[in-house]
């Protein structure tokens, strides 16, 4: 039985910021498009497993829940997984060299 992949509004905040930083910095648009269309097909794939990626421990910690991380690249993707509704929550995204942030309820 699959999970739902839920696009929070944390997540797609994050992710918007990120992108509009690449285009400051003068990124091709169809470059970051195709990017983006990659990450969102990783980030959706986790219906089918999302137990594949490790646990990102510090950052379990500081939300207080089990989070994991998907890596794309040298950027990390923060998600819960909700095993009683079968929902996966995509909650952050970030460059793997910025600092930790607080992901979660």
């Amino acid at each position: 039985m699959s999970y739902r992949v839920l696009h929070t509004a944390q997540f797609h905040a994050a992710l918007e910021a990120q992108l509009e930083y690449f285009l400051a910095e003068g990124a091709p648009a169809a470059r970051i498009s195709v990017r983006l269309e990659e990450l969102l097909e990783l980030m959706d794939s986790l219906d089918a497993l999302p137990q594949r990626f490790p646990v990102a421990e510090l950052e379990s910690a500081i939300a207080g829940i089990e989070l994991r991380k998907a890596v794309f690249g040298n950027y990390l993707s923060f998600y819960h997984i909700d095993d009683e509704k079968r929902e996966v929550q995509l909650l952050g995204f970030r460059h793997g060299a910025r600092w930790p942030q607080l992901y979660g309820k």
